[in-house]
């Protein structure tokens, strides 16, 4: 069983996922701006993006750690955009 961790700082949270997965769950398109990217890892916001993978992957809830920091290194990571070739 594969872990995920779920990034928390002050204020929000973002699930760490690879950019391959969102490809092979068909749903890299609908995952927003406000989610983050560094290298091949995607970082979902937690109000929508995180429940898009969370519902395509049917995770539960053991599957997620939470890792906390303040402040929250992901804030500096690039905004997600996909790009359609």
């Amino acid at each position: 069983m594969k872990v995920y961790t779920l990034h928390q700082g002050p204020g929000h949270a973002w699930l760490e996922v690879t950019r391959g997965e969102l490809i092979a769950l068909d749903i890299v398109d609908k995952i927003s701006g406000y989610s983050y990217k560094l290298g091949h890892k995607v970082f979902l916001e937690e109000d929508v993006d995180a429940g898009i993978f969370i519902k395509a992957m049917k995770l539960e809830r053991k599957q997620v750690k939470e890792v906390y920091s303040d402040p929250c290194k992901v804030r500096g990571y690039a905004h997600f955009i996909h790009h359609k070739l």
